[in-house]
């Protein structure tokens, strides 16, 4: 019986497989520098887009902006095709090829709008519903591209919702984060981390944001910093979900991290603000392990929590 019913599951993931990946990668030549010294370089990944199509009709599209090419048979991503295949819903991912790729100026935008403009335009599906997937970085990245849009006035798509996962927001508060793992020293990875992330800020906005807070606010989605709530516009017309584990305990006791040098503000502070704004779609959810989980978090730990069926009939509601 046992090997019965691991026989269906092998033919069932092999069926899922099978179906049709369509992907186009350049490989790009080069480094990306991450702080002074000679070994503080990273090199650059590869340059296109993975698109994973429905089993029927194409009624919407999930889309990624990524630094790097996804891996298709990651378990999120396998249970993300198979709640959105038969709902009519393909998933695209673009990669810029650009380690930690913050989308700084135009150029990560501009190239990622004309990448998805050609495909939906290969498709004949201009109008599309059009939902970001922003684990991590690809929320602060799907902001960026929104904002370029409207400072380029580009036609606008048919972009219905967003939805964040444990992801930098506030660039404010993650330089404040990051300078405090270089000063405490409490876990190596805090101390790499703390580097890089200064680093590339202060190379990126011309320096800290004590001196450069209002470029350090122009860059952040969303800021506790920024009396002006400068960029939440962006997402007025837009359903808005967010999804965050907090994991207090781990943080504080293993990587020796307050809340505030998590992403979890962030994402209770974008849906709070949204809400206090008197936005009508703008939903929080949060994950709760016990106390005593050590499992390493990151916001991939957190993607892993969500019901990929629920969000795809979430999306589904809102394509109607």
């Amino acid at each position: 019986m046992k090997s019965m019913l691991m026989a269906i599951c092998l033919f069932l993931s092999a069926a899922l497989h099978a179906q049709p990946a369509l992907q186009q990668y350049t490989a790009l030549s080069g480094t990306l520098r991450i702080g002074p010294g000679a070994k503080d370089v990273l090199p650059l990944g590869e340059r296109g887009y993975t698109l994973l199509l429905p089993e029927g009709p194409l009624l919407g599209l999930i889309v990624s902006l990524d630094d790097r090419r996804p891996d298709t048979a990651a378990r999120a991503l396998v249970a993300l095709r198979a709640a959105a295949r038969p709902a009519g819903l393909g998933i695209l991912h673009l990669s810029s090829g650009i380690p930690i790729d913050l989308f700084h100026d135009d150029t990560g935008p501009r190239r990622a709008d004309s990448l998805l403009r050609r495909l939906l335009q290969q498709y004949g599906k201009p109008g599309l519903p059009l939902f970001f997937l922003g684990v991590n970085l690809s929320g602060h990245r799907a902001m960026r591209y929104l904002r370029y849009q409207e400072r380029a006035k580009r036609p606008p798509l048919n972009v219905r919702g967003i939805v964040f996962c444990d992801g930098v927001l506030d660039w404010v508060r993650m330089w404040h984060e990051s300078d405090k793992g270089l000063r405490d020293r409490f876990a190596e990875s805090a101390v790499f981390e703390g580097r890089l992330v200064t680093y590339l800020l202060q190379k990126f906005l011309g320096g800290t944001p004590r001196a450069r807070e209002d470029a350090y606010l122009e860059l952040s989605p969303y800021s506790y910093f920024d009396p002006r709530n400068r960029h939440l516009h962006l997402l007025r017309n837009l359903a808005v979900l967010a999804y965050s584990e907090p994991a207090t305990h781990y943080w504080m006791n293993v990587k020796g991290k307050t809340v505030f040098d998590t992403n979890f503000p962030d994402m209770v502070g974008i849906v709070s603000e949204l809400k206090r704004t008197g936005h009508a779609d703008a939903t929080l959810q949060l994950f709760n392990q016990p106390d005593d989980n050590t499992d390493r978090r990151n916001p991939d730990y957190t993607w892993g929590l969500v019901d990929k069926k629920v969000l795809v009939g979430w999306m589904l509601e809102r394509c109607r």
